[in-house]
């Protein structure tokens, strides 16, 4: 009886909190995971596809939480406005920009990263590693020195 009301509890807190994801709109996933995209832009729709499901997904992030844009425009000038290519030395995943990019939500490992022979490197050459070198840019897998 106890987790019956505990569930009840929990259901009626969280319930409001998932019709108000669900009620907000996102233009990304509204054109992204449309099938023609398989042809028009395979790259990204497989990007959609990889995200679907991912950690980032269940977490409630949306693209233009990373990559900028307006997820509640519905047309394609209104969504990626802001949006800039990866060789821009402005955009968040220019390779010099991705530690600082993941670490608004990873600021401990971020933390840790900048102290590494990885950062250094880096910014140094532009040639060291980053985040997406062993982890990707969707991946969940979570690697450890020890």
């Amino acid at each position: 009886m106890k987790r019956l009301i505990l569930s009840v509890l929990f259901l009626t807190a969280v319930a409001p909190l998932v019709r108000a994801a669900e009620a907000e709109p996102d233009g990304c996933r509204a054109c992204h995971s449309e099938e023609r995209f398989r042809v028009q832009n395979k790259k990204i729709y497989d990007y959609y596809q990889d995200w679907k499901g991912s950690a980032h997904d269940l977490a409630g992030l949306s693209c233009t939480d990373c990559h900028g844009g307006d997820k509640t425009k519905s047309d394609q000038p209104g969504a990626h406005a802001g949006i800039l290519p990866q060789s821009d030395p402005k955009s968040p995943f220019h390779y010099k920009n991705i530690p600082q990019t993941c670490g608004k939500c990873h600021q401990p490992v971020l933390e840790r990263f900048v102290k590494s022979r990885h950062y250094a490197q880096l910014e140094a050459s532009g040639l060291g590693p980053s985040c997406i070198t062993c982890h990707g840019s969707l991946d969940t897998k979570v690697y450890s020195s020890s």
